[in-house]
């Protein structure tokens, strides 16, 4: 009822785009000097909204991030919108740069309040079940929003992978100076890099099953970066990209077909056939002989 209830709202703003989830509302918009007055008028009408459908907005806990720190400055119910360097939103801890580092370090101090526990029930319990209580109480912790967080620079990246490590070895009880790789090509446990290669996956067959053609592949490219080339059969990318248009997801998904319709055509050709019940399989396939310890396809994309 309460979606029912606010699913107009973002039909009152006339210049930014608001997106909804429960009763959680962002409000997004892109700088230019001559917007920043429509943007008020914008926060205004919410304002009316919200007192005409008898709501009441905190804002002690609005907040606005300002990626260019051009200063910018807004009001709602009275009071001025705290600028942050970065905020949480659905669970994500998400910056003005968007580098996640402070995601990514609370993910990591997470991950180690459950070294201690672990060692403790290593006592008691068998690998099978301590494997079984990592898939299901630690792997969705690093599952959950991978496909945002995962584009952080490598180095900082590679911390939390120290600490995944570090849980591997108390379940599988390898010391500290052997290598976990044997291990994980055997359980097929992917790192934090390769949790996002995966996901990665996931968006791109899903467009391929929605499109038969890749100048229809549009939920993340631009129709007109999607021209494929006749010869190769791969995407056209754009001949000079920064290291923030490299994060972009439009550009990973672009990215990760070019490879595997070079490394394997028919790797494409099987994900836009195969019918839905069958992809799962397909993927996990996928996950577990190209994606897991594959140092070839990670070093491509960080």
């Amino acid at each position: 009822m309460f979606l029912i209830y606010v699913n107009d709202l973002p039909t009152v703003c006339e210049k930014s785009t608001v997106t909804l989830f429960a009763d959680d509302t962002c409000i997004l918009g892109s700088h230019k000097t001559d917007h920043k007055t429509q943007y008020q008028q914008d926060l205004r009408k919410v304002e009316v909204w919200l007192n005409h459908n008898k709501l009441t907005l905190n804002a002690d806990k609005t907040k606005l991030i300002d990626p260019n720190n051009h200063k910018l400055e807004f009001h709602l119910g009275g009071k001025t919108i705290e600028t942050v360097d970065y905020t949480k939103y659905l669970g994500l801890n998400i910056d003005k740069k968007l580098k996640f580092e402070e995601h990514i370090r609370t993910l990591t101090k997470r991950l180690l309040t459950n070294l201690q526990p672990l060692r403790f029930f290593k006592k008691f319990v068998s690998q099978k079940k301590m494997l079984q209580a990592y898939k299901i109480y630690i792997l969705p912790i690093l599952q959950y929003g991978v496909l945002s967080y995962g584009t952080a620079n490598k180095t900082i990246l590679l911390h939390l992978e120290k600490t995944q490590k570090m849980i591997w070895r108390i379940i599988f009880g390898i010391k500290k100076y052997e290598s976990v790789n044997e291990t994980r090509q055997k359980y097929r446990l992917l790192n934090v890099r390769e949790l996002h290669l995966y996901e990665l996956t996931k968006v791109l067959s899903k467009n391929l099953q929605k499109n038969d053609d890749t100048n229809t592949l549009s939920t993340f490219i631009q129709p007109d970066e999607l021209l494929a080339d006749k010869r190769t059969k791969t995407l056209k990318t754009r001949k000079q990209q920064t290291k923030d248009s490299q994060k972009l997801l439009s550009n990973r998904v672009r990215k990760l077909y070019n490879v595997l319709i070079r490394w394997d055509a028919k790797i494409i050709e099987y994900m836009k056939s195969s019918k839905q019940s069958s992809l799962s399989g397909l993927l996990h396939k996928f996950r577990d002989t190209l994606i897991c310890d594959n140092s070839e396809l990670t070093q491509l994309f960080w």
